[in-house]
C-alpha cells in the first residue's frame, strides 16, 4: 500500500515538474511574400506555464496541405524557464510559394505535457505577390528620459536607423518628449496596459504576428530578417520647408501594383534629431536622436483617401501643413510617411517613405539646382552661389537665424569673419522652394 501510495505521489510530482504551457509569439512572418521565394518560418516560444519546459516540436501547413512537423527541439539544461522565458526556433523546412494571392498559414508547438491547447497555434493569413516594391520596415521605440534601461534600446535602434531598409521612430512617454495622442498611440501595444519600456515594435504589429518587445537585444536581428521584403504599395514624399515662417508642406503619394480590399490610412511622423538632454542611466549631457515630436494623421491616421477596394496603378494622395514649433531645430527634423491598414482590429505598415533634412540628400540636391557654397570649412568670408533671385538666411545648429541678405542674386560673398566657430546653415529660399547647406566655421 504504501508503494503504491510511493508510485502515485512520483507520477503527480513528475506531471507537475514537467507539465507546460508553450506558445509561440512573435513569429517572423511577413505580410506580403513573393512568388517562387524560399522562406524560413521563424518565431519565439514561450512559456507561460508555472514549470519548465525541456523540449517541443514545431509544425506548419499552408492553406489545407501537407503537415511539416519538425524534429524534437530539446532546449538542455533546466529547459525553459517558466518566467516568460523564450526559445528562438526555425523551421528546417521552408515555405516556398508558387501561386499568387491570398493564402493561410497555421503554426503551432507541441512541448512535452502541455495540457492548454487554446494557444498552441498561430493562423496567419498572408498574400504572395508576383508584382511588388521594396519595402522600408517601420521600427517604433517606446522611450523615456527617466528610464535607465532605455539608452541601451537606443544603442540599439541607432544601428536600426542604419538599415536601408528601416525607418526609426522613437516615442516617449511621461518626459519633455512626450505628447497625448503619441503616447496613447504606442501604449495601445501593450494588452491590459502593462507598459515597459524600451519596447519596440517592427510594422505596427504586422497584423498581430509581432507582440511588443521590450527586450532590445533581439530587435536589430528582427529587423534584418526582414531586409529584403515587399509591399503591394509604393510610397513618395514631396516637401517644402520655409525657413523663415517654419510652414512645412508634405505630400504622400501612395501607389498599389497590387490591390486588394481593406482599410487603409495615411500617417506623417515628424521627428527631431540631435536633442540634447539628461538621461537616466548615463552620466553627463545625453543626445536622442529619432524623437517624435508629432503625428500629423493624428492617434488613427487619416482615413477616407485610399479606398477599401483601391485600384492598381492609381495614385493616391495625402497632403499635409504644419508649422514648426519655434524650439524644434530645422535642420535635425526627419519625416516618416505610412500607409498602413487595420483589419479586425489589428494594425500592418504596409509600407514607409522617410527623409531627412540633415542626413539624406540635401546637399546633393541643392547642388543639383545650381546652389553651391565655397570654401566650406571657412574663416571668414563664404562665396554663394545662387540658380536665381533668393534670399539667403544664415542660422546657427539650433535653427536661431543670424543673417540675413535680401535679395541676392546669382554670387555674393558673405562676411561671416564675426562667427564663432561651429555649424551653421545657409538657406536660400526662392519662388521655386527652398535650398540649403551645411557650413563648417572654423
Amino acid at each position: 500500500m504504501k508503494k503504491t501510495t510511493i508510485l502515485f505521489i512520483l507520477i503527480w510530482v513528475s506531471s507537475l515538474l514537467y507539465a507546460g504551457d508553450a506558445v509561440i509569439t512573435n513569429l517572423s512572418m511577413l505580410r506580403y511574400l513573393k512568388t517562387d521565394t524560399n522562406y524560413s518560418i521563424c518565431g519565439w516560444v514561450q512559456n507561460d506555464s508555472g514549470s519548465n519546459i525541456l523540449s517541443f516540436e514545431i509544425g506548419w501547413r499552408l492553406d489545407n496541405g501537407t503537415d511539416n512537423i519538425s524534429p524534437t527541439i530539446n532546449i538542455g539544461g533546466i529547459g525553459l524557464m517558466p518566467d516568460g522565458s523564450y526559445q528562438v526556433f526555425t523551421h528546417p523546412t521552408p515555405l516556398y510559394i508558387t501561386t499568387a494571392g491570398p493564402h493561410v498559414i497555421k503554426v503551432w508547438v507541441q512541448a512535452t505535457g502541455d495540457t492548454v491547447h487554446s494557444n498552441d497555434t498561430i493562423i496567419y493569413s498572408f498574400t504572395a505577390l508576383s508584382t511588388y516594391v521594396s519595402k522600408i520596415n517601420l521600427f517604433e521605440e517606446y522611450s523615456g528620459t527617466w528610464c535607465s534601461a532605455c539608452p541601451y534600446g537606443n544603442s540599439t535602434t541607432a544601428k536600426i536607423a542604419a538599415l536601408p531598409s528601416a525607418a526609426v521612430a522613437s516615442f516617449h512617454c511621461d518626459d519633455d518628449y512626450s505628447f497625448a495622442n503619441g503616447q496613447a498611440y504606442y501604449e495601445a501595444y501593450y494588452p491590459g496596459g502593462l507598459v515597459i519600456t524600451p519596447g519596440g515594435m517592427i510594422n505596427m504589429s504586422e497584423s498581430g504576428a509581432y507582440a511588443v518587445n521590450n527586450n532590445p537585444q533581439s530587435w536589430l536581428d528582427d529587423m534584418n530578417a526582414r531586409a529584403g521584403s515587399v509591399s503591394p504599395v509604393s510610397i513618395a514624399i514631396s516637401h517644402n520647408l520655409n525657413s523663415f515662417t517654419r510652414q512645412m508642406n508634405v505630400t504622400l503619394t501612395a501607389n498599389f501594383k497590387y490591390a486588394e480590399s481593406g482599410n487603409y490610412y495615411f500617417n506623417l511622423y515628424i521627428l527631431e534629431d540631435g536633442i540634447v538632454t539628461s538621461q537616466a542611466g548615463v552620466t553627463g549631457p545625453y543626445t536622442l536622436n529619432h524623437v517624435v515630436r508629432t503625428m500629423l494623421g493624428g492617434y488613427s491616421g487619416t482615413s477616407g483617401i485610399i479606398p477599401a477596394s483601391p485600384v492598381a496603378g492609381a495614385n493616391y494622395i495625402c497632403t499635409y501643413s504644419f508649422t514648426i514649433p519655434a524650439e524644434w531645430n530645422l535642420w535635425e527634423l526627419e519625416l516618416i510617411g505610412l500607409v498602413f491598414r487595420i483589419d479586425n482590429g489589428l494594425s500592418d505598415a504596409l509600407n514607409t517613405v522617410k527623409y531627412s533634412y540633415e542626413h539624406t540628400g540635401i546637399e546633393e540636391e541643392a547642388s543639383s539646382n545650381g546652389f553651391r557654397i565655397y570654401p566650406n570649412p571657412v574663416s571668414n568670408y563664404i562665396s554663394c552661389i545662387v540658380p536665381e533671385k533668393s534670399v539667403i538666411d544664415i542660422s546657427d545648429a539650433q535653427g536661431k537665424t543670424i543673417k540675413i541678405i535680401e535679395d541676392a542674386r546669382t554670387k555674393i560673398t558673405i562676411d561671416i569673419s564675426d562667427f564663432s566657430e561651429g555649424v551653421y546653415y545657409i538657406t536660400a529660399n526662392s519662388e521655386k522652394g527652398m535650398l540649403r547647406k551645411k557650413i563648417i566655421k572654423e
